[in-house]
């Protein structure tokens, strides 16, 4: 139960910091690293398990470290290497060519809904050749 109140009472923060337009990612990030504090304060168990710094505080910042080099490190690779080759088929007109392909038949239909299932199976079988998400909306942003 504890838990639960804890959660809806980092949604309302969140929501009050996004409402007076702080920046979101530091709002996020502010409110996940104090609650992660006080919830191991509060618990007393480690961040990161059995590998310990001996510092309660210190651990929840030894888990974001580890968390951000093993996540964010794969990810950020992917991105940074999706986004070069989105850059470089706008640079030389690809995507405006596989646009005007894709758009050609899209183009005819005049039902906003049919349309949209009609770009939900053209963003799934681009799914089939990018499998990350981050891509695929990359590559979805140069072709719209």
């Amino acid at each position: 139960m504890i838990a639960i109140l804890c959660t809806l009472l980092m949604i309302v923060i969140v929501i009050a910091g996004v409402v007076k337009k702080y920046h979101p990612v530091s709002v996020f990030f502010s409110v996940s690293l104090v609650s992660l504090i006080i919830w191991t304060l509060v618990t007393g168990k480690s961040a990161v398990g059995d590998a310990t710094t001996g510092n309660l505080i210190l651990d929840v910042f030894e888990y974001i470290y580890s968390v951000i080099k093993t996540q964010l490190s794969g990810t950020m690779l992917v991105c940074a290497s999706v986004f070069g080759y989105v850059g470089f088929m706008n640079k030389i007109g690809a995507s405006q060519s596989f646009t005007a392909i894709v758009a050609k038949p899209l183009s005819k239909i005049k039902q906003p809904y049919v349309l949209l299932g009609m770009l939900i199976i053209v963003e799934a079988c681009l799914k089939l050749v990018i499998p990350s998400a981050a891509s695929l909306v990359a590559l979805l942003f140069a072709i719209l």
